[in-house]
């Protein structure tokens, strides 16, 4: 065991004094042999076989930009908009990126749809944000959610209601109004004819 550590050792004295006497014209194969045994032993042995990526500080702007702008669509829903800032956020923390919870709660209560507007206030107003989790806030804005489709449902549904309520008011008024006149219209012809033979008569 002793042995085979000394001549490890050996090598890497080997290689540190030869890794500079390399000319670049002879002993290519040697040269590159030593290095990567000097490399390897130096813990850069991932680098030499995956090669060195070099960190994107412009992807960590860019994804820093993407969430300081990053607000609920129109028509999305809480689930979906929870994900793609737990995505994003995931991503930047990934990169090295320090976010605390609190910092999400903000940036979501910050940015949901005016749909919420009231329970974001209510929340402000009534909860602790170093003690409300990512999990919590969801529930209560998924809730809420489910309570406004309710009520929107329900409103669809009476405006159609009325929509076919006053189609079948205008049917039916048309319905008698056309009645009244074929009415008129007999009578006036049949009153020509009583007219016609009485001057007959004559």
């Amino acid at each position: 065991m002793a042995s085979s550590s000394t001549s490890g050792v050996q090598q890497i004295q080997q290689v540190q004094s030869t890794i500079f006497k390399f000319d670049g014209k002879n002993n290519f194969a040697m040269w590159k042999h030593l290095m990567e045994l000097c490399l390897r032993s130096g813990g850069y042995g991932e680098i030499l076989e995956k090669g060195f990526i070099e960190k994107d500080k412009l992807t960590d702007e860019e994804k820093q930009q993407q969430f300081e702008l990053m607000e609920q669509g129109k028509e999305e829903n809480i689930r979906d908009y929870f994900s793609r800032i737990e995505k994003l956020v995931s991503e930047m923390k990934n990169n090295g990126d320090e976010i605390t919870e609190k910092d999400v709660l903000e940036k979501i209560m910050g940015t949901l749809s005016s749909r919420f507007d009231y329970v974001v206030t209510a929340i402000a107003e009534s909860k602790d944000l170093t003690t409300m989790t990512l999990n919590d806030l969801q529930a209560l804005l998924e809730s809420r959610e489910m309570w406004i489709n309710e009520r929107s449902q329900s409103s669809k549904e009476q405006a159609l209601k009325a929509q076919v309520n006053l189609r079948n008011e205008k049917e039916d008024t048309t319905s008698r109004t056309e009645k009244n006149q074929r009415g008129q219209n007999f009578r006036g012809r049949g009153g020509r004819n009583l007219r016609s033979a009485a001057r007959q008569g004559e």
